[in-house]
């Protein structure tokens, strides 16, 4: 009758007459309930604050100027240990860190300007977060860990169901305490 508990107590009570409330509210519900890609793509769009403030705006701007360096700093790196030869192209690390400083110097300097620049970044990092929650989690889980746990249990080398020897149970005896006081005082 109901498809969640949010549609059943939190929303209000629809008038018959306004057949377009019934399916707002029905809507409503099943973005909320589903787990498609539908639902998570609306909820990405709401999460991103889309009239920040000048304080938010500011704050992404330094952050762009202190950490575009380190990530220019990452590929440089990376991309000389794929070389034959160890060869640092400084080249990469300018235009990483050249276009990111620029970027968070524009944050910081207009704030009034950079609006797009912080909604463009979220919307990114919200992209980001569903192509990691949607496909890089369910293929580790299982061809990473299902596969070892089931090797584990083929092998029986559980840690988790070792058995104390010549054991049945996990059951210790504790003999009975002489007196009820001791229960007041079990410290």
């Amino acid at each position: 009758m109901f498809s969640s508990w949010k549609t059943l107590f939190c929303s209000k009570q629809i008038n018959p007459k306004k057949p377009k409330m019934l399916a707002k509210s029905i809507f409503k519900a099943l973005i909320w309930t589903s787990d498609m890609k539908d639902g998570m793509f609306v909820a990405i769009i709401n999460e991103i604050n889309w009239s920040p403030s000048t304080r938010e705006k500011r704050s992404l701007g330094i952050k762009f100027l202190l950490c575009f360096p380190f990530v220019a700093l990452f590929w440089t790196g990376i991309l000389a240990l794929n070389e034959k030869e160890f060869f640092w192209d400084w080249n990469i690390f300018r235009w990483i860190a050249g276009i990111g400083c620029s970027i968070g110097l524009f944050c910081v300097l207009l704030p009034s300007l950079s609006q797009p620049v912080y909604c463009i970044w979220f919307f990114f990092a919200g992209m980001v977060n569903v192509l990691l929650n949607l496909t890089l989690l369910p293929v580790f889980f299982y061809f990473v860990l299902f596969p070892s746990g089931l090797l584990i249990r083929i092998m029986r080398k559980s840690s988790i169901c070792k058995k104390p020897p010549n054991k049945v149970s996990f059951w210790v005896d504790v003999e009975e305490p002489k007196s009820s006081g001791q229960y007041f005082r079990q410290f």
